[in-house]
């Protein structure tokens, strides 16, 4: 090759490069099919493949590297190129049975971590979740910086406490970048469950030294934190301040849009679903929006139209899933419930939600057992959730096992995090009843006064306070809740029959045996 046309041909290639970072992938390419065409080098194949890849051209990729220019094969870009364009393809099996043909090992630690990432997505797509994680932890092990495979895989609840644990246990991250490893404890689950003072006190010191107050990943993570904790206002103030910032943030509104399922925030569903429609009209979000939109209004049936799609356009979405349950446990339908709920929990190994509402589905039908084995379950998967620990109370309740249930509804509100948390409500009421039923009057008043601060307009709390008193002998105390309880609900059968007895037995003074409230 003459003097000429290698400066020729040197130029050629730093243009294509140039086109290629600036985003004109057809002019990359046309300069890069006239290197090729010239030279048959196997980096001038590469930087053609390249092209065709950018240009979303997947078979051709694939054509130009495994059939016409095989040699490619042996370099690392050749074998990235080729599973990367099978997987936009969605030709998983076919892309599993090529990585079967190759030894990752003999390559350096950045190909080997891309290589595993690809062949990890594969094994995912596949159902084959052990093995995917098996390759995702490869990748993350050969490259930390890779913190999205970490993050997808919560985010997708593939991995439990444990997996979660062991990943984190074996990152080696210089001190230099400690702001990393931050970011993989803010978007565990094992960070919610730590004492906060010490969360607090190392995150802030990274915070200041890289300056990432205002770092979104960081805020999003915080949020999600927030929202397992079932902190759901404080969550809310953080969705909402980072969508002002990018509103159009998918990974933000996969976590904001059932916030406002949870909030019941009907009018704000309804102008969000308008204007992401408008932005991505066959976005799975947009199907999802609309069908909590009309969820929230008790359109079950409607709602399940969008929440279908949505399974369809996205199945690794777990809440479009959970949702979708719902509208049918909402209608008494619970087969079709257990059916979604059973599919979510294949889907989602890593997930307690789907184990927790097949055990309610158990629950609501009397069936013990089998809701028994499906609480067990989510607490091997999540042994710090403290609705697992509530339901698990009612069950040893309705099986008069009322010290059990005493033990089950303290340790759920052991793991709540919040004094205040709405959600405690039931276990205190819970609580509260099985230590009236052990004849505990005090106790069971005391967890009755909690629950009431909590939620003060449940007519329960007032009238199993006031049958306490009742059954405690202080009649004057009881007949005051019995009135404060048929002031939310006059037409309460039992309530009305008991305030009668406690007015005869005051008026006698005599408190007489009456049998106590099942």
């Amino acid at each position: 090759m003459n003097k000429e046309l290698s400066e020729s041909i040197n130029e050629m290639r730093k243009m294509s490069e140039n086109y290629l970072k600036r985003g004109l992938y057809e002019s990359a390419c046309f300069i890069a099919e006239k290197i090729l065409s010239i030279t048959k080098e196997t980096n001038d194949i590469l930087l053609f493949a390249r092209t065709f890849f950018l240009l979303g051209e997947y078979d051709r990729t694939i054509t130009l590297i495994r059939s016409r220019y095989p040699q490619t094969l042996q370099t690392p870009m050749g074998i990235e190129l080729t599973v990367s364009s099978m997987i936009k393809l969605e030709e998983f099996e076919d892309c599993f049975e090529f990585f079967e043909t190759i030894d990752l090992e003999n390559f350096n630690k950045k190909t080997k971590a891309a290589l595993y990432r690809y062949k990890g997505r594969c094994c995912q797509e596949l159902e084959n979740f052990p093995e995917a994680v098996q390759n995702y932890c490869l990748a993350i092990e050969n490259d930390p910086f890779l913190f999205e495979v970490f993050s997808d895989m919560i985010a997708t609840n593939m991995i439990d406490l444990q997996t979660e644990k062991e990943i984190l246990e074996k990152l080696k991250i210089p001190k230099k970048h400690s702001w990393l490893l931050l970011m993989y404890k803010t978007s565990s689950r094992i960070y919610t469950n730590t004492k906060e003072e010490e969360n607090e006190t190392e995150e802030k010191k990274i915070i200041k030294k890289f300056k990432l107050q205002d770092n979104p990943e960081l805020i999003l993570n915080k949020a999600r934190n927030l929202f397992r904790q079932n902190q759901l206002l404080d969550c809310y103030v953080l969705t909402s301040k980072l969508l002002e910032e990018d509103e159009f943030n998918t990974k933000i509104l996969e976590l904001h849009v059932p916030l406002l399922v949870e909030l019941n925030k009907k009018n704000e569903l309804f102008r969000l679903a308008h204007k992401i429609s408008k932005q991505f009209p066959k976005h799975y979000l947009t199907w999802f929006t609309v069908g909590c939109y009309y969820y929230t209004l008790g359109q079950y049936v409607k709602s399940r139209i969008y929440f279908s799609k949505v399974t369809t356009l996205n199945e690794r979405y777990e809440y479009g899933w959970i949702i979708f349950g719902h509208t049918f446990s909402k209608r008494e339908e619970s087969d079709n419930a257990m059916t979604v709920y059973s599919a979510a929990s294949r889907l989602f190994p890593g997930s307690v939600l789907p184990l927790i509402f097949i055990g309610m589905e158990y629950l609501t039908s009397n069936n013990l057992i089998l809701a028994s084995v499906n609480f067990e379950k989510a607490k091997r998967v999540f042994p710090q959730e403290p609705l697992i620990y509530n339901e698990l109370g009612v069950i040893a309740y309705k099986n008069s096992q009322f010290e059990k249930s005493v033990n089950l509804f303290l340790k759920a509100l052991e793991l709540f995090k919040k004094p205040n948390n709405i959600e405690k409500e039931p276990t205190l009421f819970n609580l509260g009843n099985s230590y009236r039923k052990l004849k505990q009057f005090d106790k069971a008043i005391h967890y009755y006064k909690e629950a009431m601060s909590i939620c003060n307009h449940k007519t329960s709390i007032y009238s199993s306070l006031a049958f306490t008193y009742h059954l405690k002998g202080e009649l004057r105390k009881a007949i005051q809740y019995y009135h404060k309880s048929l002031a939310l609900d006059p037409n309460n059968t039992f309530t009305n029959e008991m305030l009668s007895r406690a007015l005869e037995d005051s008026y006698v003074g005599d408190f007489a045996y009456f049998p106590e409230k099942k």
